[in-house]
């Protein structure tokens, strides 16, 4: 998915947490997974940080999200609920959206395997981005909804 997309959503995540601060931070934390590809020359395949950072780094984000919800509350407990939540979406908004070779790779470095394997990589308003853009919005509307 593009940046502005995972943007929106890291900071729908962070607003329904904590408001106007942790809707930045969401917002930041959604779109740094994207990072390695930001620097350098255009690639043809994904560089080591790019793999690592849509892969074994979101299973510790959860894991993370598991443990500060048991041990931590108030601030905290928010903050690191946001931080962990904004980089899984990033993750579940690239599962369908990307190539088998630029989609997450799940148990990445135990396992370079993916679950869609036929999808198709995104360009602008194609089906694939549409399909993207239907899950940022479900996203959306539920961190909003949230806050009734």
């Amino acid at each position: 998915m593009d940046a502005l997309t995972h943007a929106a959503v890291g900071a729908a995540t962070g607003y329904a947490f904590g408001g106007v601060i942790l809707a930045g931070v969401g917002a930041v934390v959604a779109v740094l997974p994207d990072l390695p590809i930001w620097v350098g020359k255009r690639r043809a395949t994904p560089p080591q940080g790019y793999i690592a950072a849509h892969s074994g780094l979101a299973i510790v984000a959860v894991l993370l999200l598991a443990v500060f919800q048991f041990y931590f509350r108030g601030a905290l407990w928010e903050t690191c609920a946001t931080i962990s939540l904004a980089w899984v979406s990033h993750i579940v908004l690239d599962l369908p959206t990307h190539c088998k070779t630029w989609q997450p790779k799940l148990l990445y470095p135990f396992s370079n395997r993916v679950l869609f394997a036929k999808a198709r990589e995104w360009e602008w308003f194609d089906e694939t981005w549409f399909m993207g853009f239907a899950i940022a919005l479900t996203w959306i509307w539920i961190c909003l909804d949230q806050l009734k």
